[in-house]
């Protein structure tokens, strides 16, 4: 578990008497190894004026940053979503003024985390790290009396929550309705907001009438009915009007199985459910270009798809954080991965292979890197662009593969293989 907390540092013009902030920088870096010598961070109570009693809680998956009056609280627990993790975590922020210095300290269970000093001429932790990636979670910065902590991975809460029930009202956790061809098929949908949202309904592009069922003043059910007439897979798409406001959920509406289909030149892909099992099936033809290739789910064991590894030349892919390619096999590579994008030189004309996946895919990218990042996205479902994490830096432009222009795109598209800058 990495502890770190990295600190700001500024270039700043010399003061006239020759003591400028980079002096006091150096004198609280001095100070603040002094203190972990003698293991103040571990014993913060015992450490200059504590300041009780503890605050309200904060939960930072709700909002994105929460002030702590230092003179007026020392402690404040804290629940917010890491970067790459779904599940809430706690943690508990301890804190103590010391000359004009505010040492912190953050744990989880009882473990440090994080710990530091701020102060008026270092008033910020800079990112935070609490997890195993390279995404920084959290930020600290100090003005005046008042501590402000900043979740860095917040993202705003939809205005509407929407369940998805079956004909009889189950509750499908997976977004996907399951259908036949030709024969009529039914199922419910719960919207709740801050007041009763106005719900419209698309099936492939077409709008469809809804039923209402019950209705508060800040909840609809709705009943769709449909017959299917192609054995393919039909998005719904549900928007909830509030106020001028929209909010969009997207489902599957999974004919004969089929959740869903990507059809390019020379590479079809097809996911498909069966009993509650997702199995992925991939279909390669040969043309004059490498053929791009990323998984929608699971490791692919190549030393077990001997008829593959046999079809093709090589496979190649980009190292994002050597920015070099790495290529062949066996001797470069044993397996493929989700999020990777993958070059396929193809030495027979047609290849077939198939991808039993462990669980429901997910939709999911990797940490982008600074510099040039070849990768896919995994699931059955797009990805905005917005929701990309990068290790440092921001993206400046996302190319489809064998596509020479930028792409004006708000989302990638699973099975497909982009270029993606972070600069």
């Amino acid at each position: 578990m990495k502890k770190r907390s990295v600190k700001k540092t500024r270039k700043v013009a010399k003061k006239a008497d020759g003591y400028d902030s980079l002096d006091k920088i150096a004198i609280t870096a001095a100070v603040l190894m002094v203190l972990v010598a003698l293991g103040l961070f571990y014993n913060l109570g015992n450490v200059g004026k504590a300041i009780a009693p503890p605050a309200p809680p904060a939960d930072l998956s709700l909002k994105e940053s929460q002030n702590l009056d230092l003179s007026l609280y020392g402690q404040m627990e804290i629940e917010m979503k890491l970067s790459s993790e779904s599940s809430i975590s706690n943690f508990n922020l301890a804190v103590v003024e010391n000359d004009n210095i505010v040492q912190y300290q953050l744990t989880q269970g009882g473990n440090t985390m994080a710990y530091g000093l701020l102060s008026q001429s270092l008033e910020n932790s800079g990112k935070i790290y609490l997890n195993d990636d390279d995404i920084g979670d959290m930020q600290l910065s100090l003005s005046g009396n008042i501590l402000t902590v900043t979740n860095l991975n917040y993202v705003q809460p939809d205005i509407a929550q929407f369940d998805l029930y079956d004909s009889e009202l189950n509750i499908i956790d997976d977004d996907v309705v399951d259908a036949e061809l030709d024969q009529e098929v039914s199922f419910y949908l719960n919207v709740t907001s801050p007041s009763l949202p106005q719900v419209t309904v698309n099936i492939d592009g077409t709008p469809v009438a809804v039923e209402e069922t019950d209705s508060g003043s800040d909840f609809v059910l709705v009943k769709v009915t449909f017959t299917p007439s192609e054995e393919k897979p039909y998005p719904v798409t549900v928007t909830a009007n509030i106020g001028g406001e929209e909010t969009t959920k997207h489902y599957i509406l999974a004919v004969d199985g089929y959740v869903y289909e990507l059809a390019e030149d020379g590479y079809t892909v097809n996911l498909h459910k069966n009993n509650g099992v997702y199995e992925a099936i991939y279909e390669l033809e040969k043309t004059s270009d490498l053929q791009p290739v990323s998984l929608l789910c699971r490791e692919l064991d190549l030393s077990q798809e001997q008829d593959l590894v046999n079809g093709l030349n090589k496979i190649l892919t980009y190292q994002r954080k050597a920015e070099q390619w790495k290529e062949n096999i066996p001797s470069e590579f044993q397996s493929l991965t989700t999020g990777e994008g993958y070059l396929f030189d193809m030495k027979e004309n047609t290849l077939t292979f198939t991808l039993g996946c462990d669980s429901k895919p997910q939709p999911e990218t990797p940490i982008l890197n600074l510099g040039w990042n070849l990768v896919g996205t995994n699931g059955y479902k797009d990805t905005k662009v917005g929701d990309l994490q990068t290790s440092e830096g921001e993206v400046a432009a996302v190319y489809e593969y064998g596509n020479s222009a930028a792409l004006n795109v708000d989302e990638l598209t699973p099975g497909k293989v982009y270029w993606i800058k972070v600069e």
